[in-house]
């Protein structure tokens, strides 16, 4: 049995929210509520995960998730984004959502022959204040409250992108 080590992740529309001291952080690279500078700015050489809420240019792409929500991108949308971020081999694609629509999801990335898992990750969203992973194929962590900020359980393995220095976080355990 493999065990993932997990971390926290806060994100907000409010930068000045945020607390210090989370092992990472997430903001908005496009959209009214864009902060991502400000995020840099305020915690810098913390590990930040972008979120692009709407389109397909390449500022959408480039970030590493795809937020579906109302309003955002819907689950058709999410789903091409998904399948343009491999097609452009621009890294990883993450979809955020509600774990109501994740069944919308899975059938909008079988119309484009993809699962989530094997090729995209799935943040939750579920506000029960209960910081536990789903076991749904590619679930990656879950957003479980909210206040001035979002709160995240997150796999580490995930939040810290793969570098030398970075330490294996899994354990294999008997």
């Amino acid at each position: 049995m493999t065990y993932r080590a997990t971390g926290s992740m806060a994100d907000a529309t409010d930068v000045s929210t945020l607390p210090v001291g989370w092992d990472g952080y997430a903001g908005y690279s496009n959209g009214a509520y864009a902060n991502i500078p400000s995020i840099r700015a305020r915690f810098p050489g913390s590990p930040i995960k972008t979120i692009s809420v709407w389109g397909i240019g390449q500022l959408a792409l480039t970030s590493d998730i795809a937020d579906c929500e109302s309003g955002d991108y819907q689950p058709t949308d999410a789903a091409q984004w998904a399948q343009l971020k491999i097609n452009g081999n621009l890294g990883r694609p993450t979809i955020y959502s509600s774990t109501s629509v994740y069944p919308d999801l899975v059938a909008a990335l079988a119309l484009l022959s993809l699962q989530f898992g094997r090729d995209v990750d799935w943040l939750e969203a579920h506000y029960d204040n209960t910081p536990s992973i789903s076991t749904l194929p590619g679930a990656i962590g879950k957003q479980f409250q909210s206040s001035t900020f979002d709160s995240s359980i997150v796999y580490l393995d995930w939040l810290i992108p793969q570098s030398a220095n970075r330490p294996d976080l899994t354990v294999s355990t008997f």
